[in-house]
């Protein structure tokens, strides 16, 4: 799960496991309040994946070994 800001503060946010970067998600009611007193909108928070650049040798064996689960081609499906 992540805090994702919002107009009245802060909403949790849990991520479908294998969430892709780049997908959308829906925070109902989360959005612009309505006129007229109406429920609000929702809200969409894009999910962006940071991969940090700066890993020690630990770090670096987690990313491989998560390499080593998958395929290289997304497409191939799981191995």
């Amino acid at each position: 799960a992540v805090e994702v800001p919002t107009l009245e503060g802060t909403a949790t946010l849990t991520l479908p496991a294998g969430t892709d970067g780049g997908r959308r998600l829906r925070l109902k009611g989360k959005g612009i309040p309505g006129a007229g007193g109406n429920a609000a909108g929702d809200l969409y928070a894009t999910v962006r994946i940071r991969v940090p650049r700066d890993l020690d040798d630990a770090g670096r064996a987690r990313i491989e070994a998560l390499r080593d689960l998958g395929p290289a081609d997304p497409r191939e499906g799981p191995k």
